[in-house]
């Protein structure tokens, strides 16, 4: 609580910027049966506000001119360092708005005590952020953001604002690369940071750092599709009768994706009815395009082979994982996910002789130039066939 010398002091700081503030606050007491809640009031701009401490002390414990509990026992010991913590908590609050030259009401105090600080810790802020984001985001990306966020979380308990600066993302880098994350990874969660800090300049948070500044990288993880050889291995374990259910349910769904090129969030939301005759009809969960694509053989043959595929569902995760084991037994070398699938029914498409432009339609990209990456991936396979003449000449004794 302030004394009228820290007031004083308060007050001074603020007429040098042109600026004042005349938030007062103090702890009471409200009298029920038995005992007493203690509340927080605070007012000024002809406002007054209260909120709850969620304490609750036997009425004659109170010491209305300390504004504390006698302390008689532990739990009124505990229940005065929860009053001064909340003091520290205002003292946090008035600074900040001190330092971003934003007049402080006891109705921002109230919202800011609610919010657990979050217009002084970022973490607090990116949490209040995704509860607001929440109805407006997909669950692929909102699950995505609280996973960056946990992982803020870890990395410091707290975050004020003041501190993100190029330091700051540079040592979480530095973090996260000693934990193992790939670049791709780093990436992905500066861009969600930045997301997050965009949200908070627009809510009139103010920042150390000009985020055009910093450059997230690409987040686009590995585009190495399967070859040829690689997929037919793949369709042959599919059909052997080695693989237990949970295999044969998710090789039955990477494999339909290698052969139609969908997400893995458009295969998870499609049912068996969305299969009409030789083609399949859905919204794209992404982009929201509607789309109709023609399935060949392979793909009719791949959901005729198990009749749980579009009834029952695996995890993304836990098929990820499953690819890897099955990648190692069949002595793959390359880092398999779900998504390679994708990359895969891109890359032999082209290979077949399709055009960039029906890919494009296919795969629903809205961009030629993210659909032309793949036509380099093809580039670069050619590339690699140069060397066969080498063998044809040694095979004809040159």
């Amino acid at each position: 609580m302030f004394n009228s010398k820290n007031q004083s002091i308060s007050d001074t700081l603020f007429d040098t910027l042109n600026f004042t503030v005349s938030v007062n606050y103090y702890f009471t007491i409200r009298n029920y049966p038995n005992t007493a809640k203690i509340y927080l009031v605070a007012t000024g701009y002809e406002q007054r506000e209260r909120i709850s401490l969620n304490l609750s002390i036997p009425l004659k414990t109170w010491d209305k001119k300390k504004q504390r509990a006698k302390e008689l026992n532990q739990k009124l010991i505990h229940t005065n360092l929860v009053i001064g913590q909340m003091e520290t908590k205002i003292e946090k609050i008035k600074l900040n708005y001190l330092a971003n030259d934003i007049i402080l009401t006891p109705e921002l105090l109230v919202k800011e005590l609610k919010e657990d600080l979050s217009r002084l810790n970022f973490l607090a802020f990116f949490k209040q952020g995704l509860k607001r984001e929440e109805k407006f985001m997909e669950k692929g990306s909102l699950k995505r953001h609280f996973s960056v966020y946990h992982k803020l979380s870890e990395y410091k308990e707290y975050i004020s604002f003041n501190e993100i600066d190029m330091k700051f993302f540079d040592d979480f880098k530095i973090w996260c690369r000693k934990r193992g994350n790939a670049h791709t990874t780093i990436a992905s969660n500066i861009a969600s940071i930045k997301k997050f800090l965009k949200l908070a300049e627009r809510d009139g948070i103010k920042l150390k750092i000009n985020l055009e500044d910093i450059k997230a990288g690409s987040s686009r993880g590995n585009r190495t599709p399967l070859s040829l050889e690689e997929t037919k291995r793949f369709l042959k374990y599919y059909y052997s009768g080695f693989a237990d259910e949970t295999e044969r349910i998710t090789l039955g769904y990477f494999l339909f994706s290698c052969m139609t090129g969908l997400r893995v969030s458009d295969v998870g939301n499609l049912e068996r009815k969305n299969i009409i005759d030789n083609y399949i009809s859905f919204i794209s969960k992404k982009t929201k395009i509607d789309q109709i694509i023609n399935l060949n053989d392979i793909a009719l043959d791949i959901i005729k082979q198990d009749k749980n595929l579009f009834i029952k569902r695996v995890r993304e995760q836990t098929m990820n994982k499953i690819l890897k084991e099955i990648a190692k037994k069949m002595k793959i070398r390359k880092k398999i996910t779900y998504h390679t699938s994708r990359h895969t029914f891109a890359t032999l498409y082209l290979i077949a002789g399709g055009r960039i432009e029906n890919l494009m339609q296919l795969l629903g990209h809205k961009k030629i130039e993210t659909t032309m990456i793949y036509s380099h991936i093809v580039a670069l396979e050619a590339n690699k066939d140069v060397y066969r003449l080498d063998e044809l000449f040694k095979k004809s004794g040159q």
